[in-house]
């Protein structure tokens, strides 16, 4: 579906354009697990994986407006993965602890995201989303993995936005199965 335009002037040199579709675009991912699913986060938004638990240097602190993180000294806005995707009811997000906390960086903004595990790193393809879930500004694609498992990609820029307002974003998330 791409293709490849070649220029050549005498005595200049030759110019090689090559133009590949979305369906071929290739991301360096995190895979993650929040629910028994599977979701992919690019690795150039991740800035730093952390594990929370006993003797763990990232603490939680949740408030009636959120929940923060804090990484050596440092205060991050803190999202739950599980509450974003409609898993659990915000109350619950942040019950647990133990799990894994992704600090995420975008627009020279940290924030950090709670998942529930770290799967592994891979080169995925990104293909189009659905157009039933274009509308979803939380999904920037989808990959198929070699077990032929489909995997939606999150949009750091969306996680971003949700910083202080998972709950209405919630909503938003299961209006999908109607």
């Amino acid at each position: 579906g791409g293709h490849v335009d070649v220029q050549s002037r005498d005595g200049q040199g030759t110019t090689f354009t090559i133009t590949l579709p979305l369906t071929l675009a290739i991301l360096p991912a995190l895979l993650v697990g929040v629910n028994q699913q599977r979701f992919a986060l690019p690795q150039s938004a991740i800035a730093e994986l952390v594990r929370i638990g006993p003797g763990s240097d990232a603490k939680i602190t949740r408030m009636d407006s959120g929940a923060m993180m804090t990484l050596r000294g440092i205060l991050y806005p803190l999202l739950s993965l599980r509450t974003v995707l409609g898993f659990c009811d915000p109350a619950d997000a942040f019950t647990s602890t133990e799990g894994f906390v992704a600090l995420l960086s975008i627009d020279n903004r940290q924030f950090a995201v709670m998942i529930d595990q770290v799967l592994q790193t891979e080169e995925i393809v990104i293909k189009p989303i659905s157009s039933k879930l274009r509308h979803l500004s939380l999904y920037s694609g989808c990959t198929i993995l070699g077990d032929g498992s489909v995997v939606l990609i999150l949009e750091p820029n969306a996680l971003a936005r949700m910083i202080g307002g998972e709950q209405s974003n919630l909503t938003i998330l299961q209006d999908v199965g109607e």
